[in-house]
């Protein structure tokens, strides 16, 4: 017989009831905050929408946008129990002009926040990336997960600076368009998130106008491992930095 845990089975019941009660056609409201998670893929956005889900308050609609650029997601009436409601918004999405004007026409709502993600070292999420692609395993809550050789890719130098470069350009072009609108913006990496949970997450609660709760998350943490233990080439490949400024995404 499988054994509930007490905190699958919290975040469960949390998600549910909020299902249940915007499934109501009465006691509706759209005085709400509303909210996105501005981050690259692999940065932690999954790991924060879930511990935002986990608030009774809060309605996190994860990738929404990745299958619809319907923005009446964010301004539909929901439950008088829910005071935020956000979803996860890549910076990539600013090359394609249907979801930058949405994101802009977004910015123009004055119940909007925005919550920057990232992780301070871009190496590490472009190894992500490319490891979800080759496994094509996203997200766990699974004790058992892939193994490391399993794991391994291998890198160009080409590949990285180009990556790198249309991080920092997708990046300054959604700042230059968040200083237009001066919308509010709460900035948290990937390794504070991970460390700090519970004071990170009562920050951002604060941020949106919530009441602090204890935040949960079934996530557990992939490719924990050395760079040296998840890249063939890795040795070559930062002889090949070496004097760049990128040499200190790599390991000494």
């Amino acid at each position: 017989m499988k054994i509930v845990s007490g905190r699958y089975l919290r975040v469960f019941l949390t998600i549910k009831i909020k299902q249940a009660l915007n499934a109501f056609p009465f006691y509706k409201h759209t005085n709400y905050s509303i909210f996105l998670i501005l981050s690259h893929p692999r940065t932690g956005s999954s790991l924060l929408h879930t511990y935002l889900n986990s608030h009774t308050r809060i309605l996190s609609l994860n990738e929404s946008f990745s299958v619809t650029a319907d923005k009446n997601l964010l301004l539909k009436e929901y439950s008088k129990t829910i005071r935020a409601v956000g979803l996860k918004f890549f910076y990539e999405y600013m090359d394609e002009p249907i979801k930058k004007k949405l994101f802009i026409d977004l910015l123009s709502d004055p119940r909007m926040y925005i919550i920057k993600v990232h992780r301070r070292n871009l190496l590490r999420v472009y190894v992500s990336l490319r490891i979800a692609q080759k496994t094509q395993e996203w997200s766990s809550i699974a004790v058992i997960k892939e193994t490391t050789p399993n794991k391994k890719i291998s890198l160009s130098k080409r590949e990285c600076i180009e990556t790198f470069e249309q991080y920092a350009k997708w990046e300054l072009e959604t700042q230059s368009i968040l200083k237009i609108h001066n919308t509010p913006v709460f900035e948290v990496d990937y390794e504070t998130l991970t460390e700090q949970p519970n004071e990170t997450l009562f920050q951002i609660q604060k941020f949106l106008g919530i009441s602090k709760q204890k935040p949960i998350s079934l996530l557990n943490r992939q490719n924990a491992e050395s760079l040296n233990s998840l890249i063939e080439n890795y040795d070559a490949l930062k002889e090949s930095f070496v004097g760049t400024a990128y040499e200190y995404f790599f390991e000494a």
